[in-house]
């Protein structure tokens, strides 16, 4: 860890550092979990927890050439005996190093624990997403700092965000981005409901969008980015669950109608304390970053529901104040 007498000014720079990337053991995760897990949600996982750190500094996560070595090798491991660690790192990319994450699948994982119906008599489960991108940190040279997704332990928290600290450390080791322009969406004129339950109602005005309705349903929010033409860096979502019952769940990016990336918010259990008057402020970083021929079309999911114990309230309500796209030159 940098001593805190030695920092200094961290210069944005455009300058990307390549990092090649290998997933090894898709198939043993994919299977490791029940029907919680397959193939698909375990690549969302890789890219999202990629993403948290391209989104803020200036490395570009690639896959390698043929015959190439890759710079971090991530694999899935089962063997059926129970590590004391949800993941491990070997090595960094520091002064052209490389890193091995190895993430040991006879833990209990989850990515979307609120809607992973099979569950395992078997405690403590634990965040993929997060403990990846923790083991990431690692990787890209970062040891365990105070207060953030790199701190020593994350226990059985949710983690899907970088903290002030983790921000400061990744920077001062590679570089902070130069930004361009932050395309925002116009929510009034173009969020639109899609696939609503009955009941479900969107309201539009100058404070954003607001979105209601009765317990056990769900619907799908789309919204439209100007994007066209610009570099895609990372996805920003602002929004305030108003009462404890609701649950944004996940999000998924079109290029016009052509997927980018699915992104999984965030994720309850059980003994969840409740999300009533909650501001989020998300970012998700596109892995690789991602020269738009249209729009970006962002596709939020939203439920209303008491699964959690939550009774504060027979209905839920959202408020959305922001869906941008930040970009690079």
């Amino acid at each position: 860890m940098l001593d805190q007498m030695s920092r200094k000014a961290v210069p944005s720079v455009n300058h990307f550092k390549r990092v090649t990337f290998s997933v090894d053991g898709i198939d043993i995760a994919a299977t490791s979990q029940k029907r919680n897990f397959n193939k698909g949600k375990v690549n969302l996982a890789v890219r999202q927890a990629l993403g948290l750190w391209s989104a803020v500094a200036p490395v570009d996560f690639q896959s390698p050439i043929v015959g190439e070595k890759p710079a971090i090798r991530i694999q899935f491991v089962k063997d059926g005996k129970k590590s004391a660690e949800v993941g491990l790192t070997g090595g960094s990319i520091l002064n052209g190093g490389s890193a091995t994450i190895s993430m040991d699948c006879d833990n209990q994982l989850f990515i979307d624990r609120f809607l992973e119906t099979d569950q395992f008599p078997a405690i403590p489960s634990f965040d993929l997403i997060g403990f990846l991108g923790h083991e990431v940190g690692h990787a890209l040279g970062l040891d365990h700092v105070p207060g953030g997704l790199m701190q020593a332990s994350l226990d059985t928290q949710v983690f899907r965000r970088l903290f002030p600290s983790d921000i400061r450390e990744v920077q001062q080791l590679h570089g902070a981005l130069l930004l361009a322009t932050t395309a925002k969406a116009n929510l009034a004129d173009t969020a639109q409901l899609i696939d609503a339950s009955p009941g479900i109602v969107l309201q539009k005005g100058t404070f954003g969008l607001v979105v209601f309705g009765p317990m056990e349903t769900k619907t799908l929010l789309d919204v439209l980015v100007p994007a066209k033409g610009l570099v895609a860096n990372a996805l920003r979502l602002k929004y305030t669950t108003v009462t404890a019952n609701v649950f944004v769940n996940q999000v998924e990016t079109f290029d016009g109608l052509v997927p980018i990336q699915r992104f999984a918010v965030s994720s309850r259990s059980s003994i969840d304390a409740g999300l009533a008057g909650k501001p989020s402020n998300l970012q998700f970083g596109f892995v690789p970053r991602r020269p738009m021929r249209n729009d970006m079309l962002v596709r939020i999911e939203i439920h209303f529901t008491k699964q959690g114990g939550q009774r504060e309230s027979d209905f839920g309500v959202v408020q959305l104040g922001e869906v941008s796209v930040e970009t690079i030159s």
